[in-house]
């Protein structure tokens, strides 16, 4: 990706605070949010610019990877397993609960 036009005193942004660049045979222009165009121009940020200092933990699975076909298995009396997205789901038919494996 290069730029469509020669950079201005901010690194690449246009007056507007956007950014154009050539992506194949089109030029896209790309704005920011002006909060991160604050801090692109050398402002201090109005905001923080770390990582939460939290994890997200997952609720629920919607879905189903069943492209690769075969892949949903019966575990005992009342539990289905099936891979979905990055994690396998083991659903509980009897509760309506899921427990999930996303460590491999």
């Amino acid at each position: 990706v290069k730029s469509a036009r020669p950079s201005s005193a901010l690194g690449g942004l246009e007056a507007d605070g956007s950014v154009r660049i050539a992506a194949g045979k089109r030029t896209v222009r790309l704005c920011f949010p002006k909060r991160v165009l604050r801090e692109l121009s050398g402002q201090p940020a109005d905001f923080c610019t770390q990582p939460p200092n939290h994890r997200l933990q997952l609720d629920w699975v919607y879905g189903f990877s069943g492209a690769t076909g075969g892949c949903m298995f019966v575990v005992g009396a009342s539990e289905v397993v099936y891979p979905a997205a990055a994690c396998v789901v083991l659903y509980n038919l009897e509760k309506d609960t899921q427990r999930f494996f996303t460590g491999h």
